[in-house]
């Protein structure tokens, strides 16, 4: 009989502490109370970040347990989705986030312990007006001895708050200062090519307004092929970008 009382009682007291265990508090970000609160991310997330962008955000929230889930209940609007790991790391599940669009999102986070607690909170995540490029990297061929003022390609930078001020400059990659950007994007040559010097350049392209800078990268290749053995280069020099772009 002593031995069922015992057992009885051990067994109330873990459903007690089990019953304690609540989430308590956010430390990222910063909300008072655990469950039912909001608070305001004080990181946000770049312009034109795309699906699997590492966004730098991680969630956490504490617990008198063990948090180990994460689940994002709702989000407004939903023109792009964001996820959530069990770790807590936010990214984005599809879509590309674009200032133009939505500047803010409103996103319901939902941490979990080991004792089966929950709590959630109303997060807000704001979007920066980073310059975007349309893509993150170009592919191009130019030929042997091109002239000095040979137009390469333009490209210019989305900016919603700063459309009319943005600066392009190149921040690497521009050997022997090869190249020029203008200040409307045009990328042109600044020396005559020599593919016996220097057959290819990776150049970081940044747009810049007051505060932020976008970079996106335009591959140069040198050659003196014929035509269609170049436009062949230009394709396998796509197709290496592409797999490279995938690993990152």
């Amino acid at each position: 009989m002593k031995t069922w009382i015992s057992i009885g009682l051990l067994t109330l007291v873990t459903l007690l502490q089990n019953g304690e265990c609540t989430i308590n508090s956010w430390t990222t970000p910063s909300i008072a109370t655990g469950d039912g609160g909001s608070g305001t991310l004080t990181s946000t997330v770049d312009n034109g970040a795309t699906t699997g962008s590492t966004l730098g955000i991680t969630i956490v929230a504490t617990s008198s347990g063990t948090v180990n889930a994460y689940t994002l209940t709702s989000q407004t609007p939903t023109d792009v989705t964001f996820a959530i790991d069990n770790s807590g790391v936010l990214t984005i599940g599809s879509g590309t986030v674009a200032y133009a669009t939505t500047s803010v999102y409103t996103l319901v986070i939902t941490a979990g312990d080991d004792a089966s607690a929950t709590g959630s909170a109303s997060v807000t995540l704001s979007i920066n007006d980073l310059p975007a490029f349309a893509a993150t990297q170009y592919g191009y061929t130019i030929a042997d001895a091109a002239a000095a003022g040979t137009t390469l390609a333009t490209h210019t930078a989305t900016d919603v708050v700063n459309s009319g001020s943005l600066t392009y400059s190149f921040s690497s990659g521009n050997t022997n200062t090869d190249f020029a950007v203008s200040s409307s994007g045009v990328i042109t040559t600044a020396n005559a090519m020599a593919a016996s010097t220097l057959g290819g350049y990776s150049l970081v392209l940044e747009a810049a307004d007051a505060t932020l800078t976008g970079t996106t990268t335009v591959w140069v290749v040198v050659t003196s092929c014929s035509s269609g053995a170049a436009g062949i280069l230009a394709g396998v020099m796509t197709l290496l970008m592409a797999m490279t772009a995938t690993l990152y």
